[in-house]
């Protein structure tokens, strides 16, 4: 596959319709991170974005960076963590 025809496919091919994904309380403990999640269906460009937004509350193992505090937007570690786990489950099926 040529580079051009991936990036056309990175960023024009609808991979998951993550709100089909997650429950609502996941989809709710994102929104209180401040992150939008969209009613459509993403690209795989547009779902590492998220997995992005998600990973500035993840502290990187080399202490590299202060990652941002889930607490301090009213949501547990723990909650938190159920949709780092549902990710994973999510990028280990596609």
């Amino acid at each position: 596959m040529s580079i051009e025809n991936w990036n056309y496919k990175y960023h024009n091919k609808e991979i998951i319709d993550i709100r089909k994904e997650l429950t609502k309380d996941q989809l709710e403990i994102i929104k209180k991170l401040g992150i939008e999640v969209k009613d459509k269906v993403y690209t795989e460009y547009e779902y590492d974005c998220l997995k992005g937004k998600l990973a500035e509350y993840i502290q990187d193992e080399d202490n590299e960076y202060e990652a941002k505090s889930v607490e301090e937007k009213g949501v547990s570690k723990e909650k938190f963590n159920t949709i780092i786990e549902k990710f994973d489950e999510i990028d280990a099926r596609m």
